[in-house]
């Protein structure tokens, strides 16, 4: 389970309110202690005021660490003008017994001014090494060194609270908690047991937090994870890079720093070990939920769970067709669990029944992409096509698919999902497949590519821009093979593919040349025949909203009626951008999230629409000199993060440059492939 899961799974449960609950009670205990503090250390001022004059009077006296502390060099310089006055005047030594009682004096003076502190909030509270109390062990968590103390943990907190909150649940968190403040501030204990200044602040709790949050979502790492554990190590290495020691105490000065460092230092990494040992313990001996139920918090999600546990079972002991039933009933129950799809295949394997999980793979496939995994969509699309499999997966995946084989060296992969993507897009009707299987194989295979842009090109619904694109693109292959002549396709006669059965002359000869051969009509006999094209009929189920800005988790939008709701990355499977005429006097840029673009149930198509004229992309992406840089910005973050699939192509989408189209039903038609008017 990744920490963007657990994010939509606090969603679904309700507001994560212990995690708030604690930020607020550590705020409210600041500020009382901090109110406390500073009426006790006006007190213990005025009467440390008392011994500075006092010294003043007699600067031949020991100082003594607490007036060192306050005065400096000026205890060294005061008592070097009296020695050289005393000279100047032959005055006598002062009496030992004067002396003695002239420092007993100024000891109690200091004595009385800094009794006061142990009354503090920290004083009171701290957990002191050397002297430590049972209830201490909790209450020293509520007390910080300052503002920037405060606030640095209590936003760390609020990122692994959350999460571990959606993963466990309050009640566990809660006792979790107590727990790692216990186990943190008794390491702190054993570190410096010297140590007379109190312990204080939330940095043991906190990293206890963060060395759960790194093994509880170690299994779903990606930059969220990667992200949050760097903070934490930022957070917790800046205290020794300005050498500072925060959760410790000043209430005198003068204190050697070594042990403070080392309570310090022991506070954060008992912190971190106890945290890390006891999420390892819970998912070993299985008090929380597994991942993927975790991420849902539904009650269909906890019965996928437990089918699944079921089923693993019953592999482990030989049964695999119950354990293939099992699978399959959870798969029911959750369809998007990956853990339940890969448990599927893996079973239908050691069957012989890999035909049946296939549709389980593909849902696997979706995921990867999701998440950025591009190793693992080259094994598990590899593992499909092995099987002969693969013919199961719509166009619009097999393009995705085709473009990370491609980047991951596994071209003839890579070629023969395009080839079988361009025979998805005849039963489809759909000229936009066509022409994206064009521009990906151009690379690859000039053949593909020509077989594809002369399909696009037999529609008549194409735009007249993307018409002229197309015709430019096979100028260029025509070009290219003929001052070319080692060019070469990469995966000719690919189980994919179909043989042509031209010669390599007759397929490399332009038809402008065949007709002036007088073979006009063999030629055009033998172009790949035009996809029969018919109007899209998939209806359009759309929602406007207006971006607010750009999140880790999701984008953050306001509805028509106000309301602000997240997106999550993970539900968009593709982004269309176009310039669009006729919506205002000039032409507006159209942003669509399209979140069920690879859905392969007949259902409408569920869009959520920006127009790019009713929000500010300096807001989303600040720091551009002009709003089409800002919107160029806000469009390559959202295509990176969402994963999703660029329309109508991967330039256009990043807007360079944006394809314009001639007014909104074009658009609607030629790039969502929807028809009829949208539905709110």
């Amino acid at each position: 389970m990744s920490p963007s899961e657990s994010q939509s799974g606090s969603a679904a449960t309700g507001i994560p309110w212990l995690t708030y609950l604690l930020i607020g009670v550590f705020v409210v205990s600041f500020e009382g202690a901090q109110w406390s503090s500073r009426t006790l250390e006006a007190a213990s001022h005025s009467e440390l005021d008392a011994a500075v004059e006092y010294l003043e009077a007699h600067p031949y006296l020991d100082a003594g660490t607490e007036l060192l502390h306050r005065l400096g060099k000026q205890v060294d310089a005061q008592r070097s003008r009296y020695e050289a006055e005393a000279d100047q005047r032959g005055a006598p030594p002062i009496p030992a017994g004067i002396e003695r009682r002239q420092q007993e004096t100024l000891d109690a003076l200091v004595a009385e001014a800094v009794a006061g502190r142990g009354e503090s909030p920290a004083g009171r509270f701290g957990l002191v090494p050397a002297a430590p109390r049972p209830g201490r062990f909790l209450s020293y968590v509520f007390l910080h060194a300052g503002w920037f103390h405060l606030l640095g943990n209590l936003l760390l907190l609020l990122v692994v609270g959350v999460h571990l909150e959606a993963a466990w649940g309050p009640l566990r968190l809660a006792l979790f908690a107590a727990a790692a403040a216990a186990a943190a501030g008794a390491v702190g204990v054993v570190s410096a047991p010297n140590l007379d200044l109190p312990l204080i602040g939330t940095s043991g709790l906190v990293a206890a937090l963060l060395g759960a949050f790194a093994v509880r979502f170690a299994s779903g790492s990606g930059v969220v994870y990667a992200m949050v554990m760097l903070a934490g190590a930022a957070w917790f290495g800046i205290g020794s890079w300005l050498g500072v020691q925060w959760s410790v105490a000043d209430l005198s000065a003068g204190s050697d720093p070594l042990p403070d460092a080392r309570a310090c230092l022991g506070l954060v990494l008992g912190g971190f070990g106890s945290g890390a040992i006891a999420a390892a313990l819970l998912g070993l001996l299985g008090v929380e939920a597994p991942a993927s139920g975790a991420s849902g918090g539904s009650r269909r999600s906890r019965a996928a769970n437990t089918l699944l546990e079921k089923a693993l079972e019953a592999q482990s002991r030989g049964r695999s067709p119950q354990a293939f039933e099992l699978l399959t009933r959870a798969l029911d129950e959750d369809p998007n669990s990956p853990d339940v799809s890969l448990a599927l295949w893996d079973v239908a394997l050691s069957l012989g029944r890999s035909a049946e999980a296939a549709g389980a793979m593909l849902r696997v496939l979706r995921d990867d992409l999701h998440r950025g995994d591009r190793r693992a969509v080259v094994d598990h699309w590899l593992e499909l096509d092995e099987r002969g499999l693969s013919g199961d997966a719509d166009a619009t995946l097999l393009i995705r698919i085709a473009a990370v084989l491609r980047d991951e060296d596994q071209p003839n992969a890579a070629l023969g999902a395009l080839q079988l993507a361009l025979s998805q897009g005849e039963r489809s009707g759909s000229p936009v497949v066509a022409s994206r299987v064009a521009r990906a194989a151009r690379d690859l295979d000039p053949e593909t590519a020509k077989d594809a842009a002369w399909r696009a090109l037999g529609s008549a619904d194409l735009s007249y821009d993307q018409r002229r694109g197309l015709e430019e693109m096979l100028g260029d292959l025509f070009d290219v093979r003929g001052r070319d002549p080692d060019l070469q396709p990469l995966a000719r006669g690919h189980s994919y593919g179909k043989q042509d059965p031209r010669s390599p002359a007759e397929r490399d000869q332009p038809p402008e040349a065949a007709e002036a051969d007088g073979a006009g009509a063999d030629a055009a006999a033998q172009r790949p025949q035009p996809i029969e094209l018919e109007v899209g009929e998939r209806a359009l189920e759309l929602h406007r909203v207006t971006p607010i800005g750009l999140e880790d988790e999701g984008l953050r939008i306001e509805l028509p009626d106000g309301r602000k709701r997240l997106l999550s990355y993970r539900t968009v499977d593709a982004v269309a951008v176009s310039a669009v005429h006729g919506l205002a006097a000039k032409p507006v840029i159209l942003i669509d999230l399209v979140l069920n673009w690879m859905s392969l149930r007949d259902e409408a198509l569920k869009v959520v629409r920006l127009r790019g004229d009713r929000f500010d992309p300096h807001l989303l992406c600040p720091g551009h000199d002009s709003a089409l840089a800002a919107v160029r910005d806000f469009l390559g973050r959202l295509i990176e993060r969402t994963g999703a699939t660029p329309l109508p192509d991967d330039a256009a989408a990043h807007g360079r440059p944006f394809a314009v189209l001639s007014d909104l039903a074009t658009y609607q038609r030629d790039v969502l492939m929807a028809d009829g008017e949208p539905k709110a």
